[in-house]
């Protein structure tokens, strides 16, 4: 580092890189504590030095490099990756355990479902609010809701995980957050028209082709989009830059808190809270 600082200004000859290089090796312990602590090389170090002496050009020229080197690598400018005892060029230095979350990453997704990763997990997204959507509304439905009231809940256990979430982080990178479907009205549309479209045709395709709340492909879906929620809602919690355990409570809370309130507006037991095996011994068999 010393040498390559030192040759770089353009004004050492290269007549006498020999000699450069004999000093360096002479003081090489001594400059590089000096450069890591941000402190110029003295002139007296360089006076101390034999091989300096040989040619006063050499001793001027390390002494303007070490001193413009050290200007450079003051402890304001470092980056956070890098310790006070290691080199900013350095590979193989540690990272701060803390900065991934002090400084989050983009996770953001495209704003619409396409051929990618984030793109199968946005249609995911779709896939599990149209769920939610059907089932809350089919829990309306069957505790004596009406149109409006089976629209609301099912709205609600489509969004409203998300929407406590976008309450509790306030923030994402830096920029004040709202609730997810004010800036992605789509997904508001797409839960009201689930709803409807849920409330007036179920019993239709029910005796049409034998279907039940409770079939086996109701309880998959619905844990499918349990599973994607909870990867966006996480996703949400890195850009706000929480806690990991915060991450994970943004997770969890997307997933199911929409069902939560879905429960507590029907008067029924939360279903996250209980297991239900009391209701029906052979739940499981059936499932399975």
């Amino acid at each position: 580092q010393f040498w390559t600082r030192a040759t770089s200004i353009g004004s050492v000859p290269r007549l006498v890189g020999a000699q450069v290089a004999e000093m360096c090796k002479a003081s090489c312990s001594v400059s590089v504590r000096m450069i890591s602590s941000s402190r110029p090389v003295p002139k007296t170090l360089m006076a101390s030095q034999p091989s300096a002496l040989v040619n006063p050009l050499v001793s001027k020229s390390i002494i303007a490099a070490s001193s413009s080197s050290s200007k450079s690598m003051r402890p304001s400018t470092l980056s956070p990756r890098f310790s006070s005892t290691n080199s900013p060029s350095s590979s193989t230095s540690t990272p701060d355990a803390n900065e991934w979350y002090q400084n989050p990453k983009d996770c953001s997704l495209p704003r619409y479902p396409e051929l990618s990763a984030g793109g199968l997990l946005r249609a995911g997204d779709y896939f599990g609010t149209v769920c939610f959507a059907m089932t809350g509304t089919l829990t309306a439905a069957a505790h004596g809701l009406d149109m409006l009231g089976a629209t609301i809940v099912g709205t609600i256990t489509a969004v409203g995980g998300g929407t406590v979430r976008d309450f509790l982080l306030g923030h994402e990178q830096g920029k004040p957050k709202r609730a997810f479907w004010i800036d992605e009205p789509e997904y508001l549309l797409v839960s009201i028209a689930t709803c409807v479209l849920t409330f007036f045709l179920w019993n239709h395709f029910a005796k049409t082709f034998g279907l039940d709340e409770d079939d086996p492909w109701v309880f998959w879906s619905d844990a499918i989009g349990v599973g994607v929620f909870c990867v966006i809602g996480t996703m949400n919690g890195i850009r706000a830059g929480v806690h990991p355990v915060a991450c994970m409570a943004c997770g969890m809370m997307t997933a199911t808190f929409g069902g939560v309130v879905r429960d507590v507006l029907v008067r029924r037991p939360v279903r996250i809270l209980h297991s239900h095996k009391e209701d029906d011994p052979n739940h499981f068999a059936k499932t399975f």
